[in-house]
């Protein structure tokens, strides 16, 4: 999420730098910022019934980049986590969530 990234920018020591560095990402053709739209908040609701009853739940900026990207088909890269693959599922920081892909880099 933007918010997320910006308030982890206010957070830190490189604001200034870490702006530019974003602005530049952002201006990239092949760049686009998602908006969650009404099959965002299905897939989000099915994914947070199903974490609530296996017990599991996740943090709910978390869950909400999980439906988007399962609504749009898309490859999540993630840094630093460890995603075990399941037969049926990807699990996302230690929860499966349906047909998710993730990359970690």
């Amino acid at each position: 999420m933007l918010g997320e990234i910006k308030a982890g920018f206010y957070g830190g020591n490189a604001h200034r730098q870490n702006e530019i560095l974003l602005n530049r990402m952002l201006a990239k053709p092949a760049v686009r910022i998602l908006s969650p739209t009404r099959e965002t908040a299905e897939q989000y609701a099915r994914q947070f019934v199903q974490l609530k009853r296996a017990g599991t739940p996740i943090p709910d900026n978390d869950l909400w980049i999980a439906a988007l990207t399962l609504e749009h088909a898309l490859t999540l890269i993630t840094r630093g986590q460890t995603l075990p693959v399941h037969p049926t599922t990807v699990a996302w920081l230690g929860f499966g969530l349906g047909p998710l892909r993730r990359h970690s880099w």
